[in-house]
């Protein structure tokens, strides 16, 4: 199945990746859609200083997960993200 959803980041950390009762491997693509801000990626207590993967305005990232892998982002300021799960 696929699911997208926007996500507005206001500075704390934010699980990006959907949770429910079946959880499979899927792929997961991460879009920053702010004009200019950057934001963070990684485990639960992503920071704009401690992080795995920061993305630029307009930079799109995906990666495939485990069955019970999390994603979370942080950004500096409010900033939209979009979030594509298969």
């Amino acid at each position: 199945m696929l699911r997208t959803r926007n996500i507005t980041l206001t500075g704390t950390a934010v699980q990006l990746t959907i949770t429910d009762q079946v959880s499979t491997p899927n792929t997961i693509s991460v879009q920053n859609t702010h004009a200019s801000s950057t934001i963070y990626l990684g485990g639960p207590t992503v920071t704009t200083s401690s992080y795995g993967v920061k993305l630029e305005p307009g930079v799109i990232w995906s990666a495939d997960l485990g069955a019970y892998d999390d994603i979370y982002a942080t950004g500096s300021g409010t900033v939209s993200v979009l979030i594509l799960e298969r």
